[in-house]
């Protein structure tokens, strides 16, 4: 929901910039039509509307502008997110440096679950994602397999990634370090011959891990 401030500000300015006067019956209507929106979403349409518009957008207008961009943004943190699964998988501790989609992993279940998930629970996955992206916040990493065992066994060493935007970065104790890896295989859509748990299991048995 918009603060009221954020509001206030911004509908002062589209008045002034549009020479538009907005009494209070009409801030009303905007206000409850625009409601729904988050801060960022609303200064986000402003910010387009004020290059392109000239006159004073509709609250339709707005909405429009806001829930397309909505859609592209979610979207692109998705397309994040089938990244990271595919480079970091389930043993590194992972941190998103987009609180939303890191708060969005956390609703569908956390990171092990998404990593584990067949194809067909991933579509459906994916398909939640859309409608839940921006709701609810998370800052702090998930917890990878190799930090738990090894703080099970008593060690300190720890595999943390932080996904950004613009690629992965990987550190070993607090030490940041280049991993090569293979261009992901999964991109937009989830694709496997086998689930990511059934890698992981095979993996896990390799490394003889019960």
């Amino acid at each position: 929901m918009i603060n009221d401030d954020v509001f206030k500000k911004n509908m002062d300015g589209l008045s002034m910039l549009f020479n538009y006067k907005i009494d209070p019956v009409l801030y009303e209507i905007y206000y409850r039509a625009l409601q729904s929106l988050s801060d960022e979403e609303f200064v986000r349409a402003v910010n387009i509307l004020v290059k392109r518009n000239k006159f004073m957008p509709k609250p339709a207008e707005i909405l429009e502008v806001a829930r397309g961009n909505r859609e592209a943004i979610t979207e692109q943190a998705w397309q994040t997110l089938v990244k990271a699964i595919n480079i970091v998988g389930v043993y590194e501790d992972v941190q998103f440096e987009d609180k939303y989609l890191a708060g969005s992993v956390e609703l569908l279940g956390g990171w092990q679950k998404l990593c584990n998930m067949t194809e067909e629970d991933f579509k459906y996955a994916h398909v939640t994602f859309r409608k839940i992206y921006g709701e609810h916040a998370r800052t702090k990493p998930f917890r990878g397999i190799v930090s738990i065992e090894n703080e099970q066994k008593g060690y300190k060493h720890r595999e943390l990634a932080i996904v950004k935007k613009d690629g992965i970065e990987h550190y070993k104790d607090g030490e940041l370090v280049q991993i090569p890896h293979k261009k992901p295989e999964i991109e937009g859509e989830y694709k496997a011959e086998v689930s990511v748990k059934e890698l992981v299991d095979k993996l896990t048995k390799k490394r003889g891990v019960e």
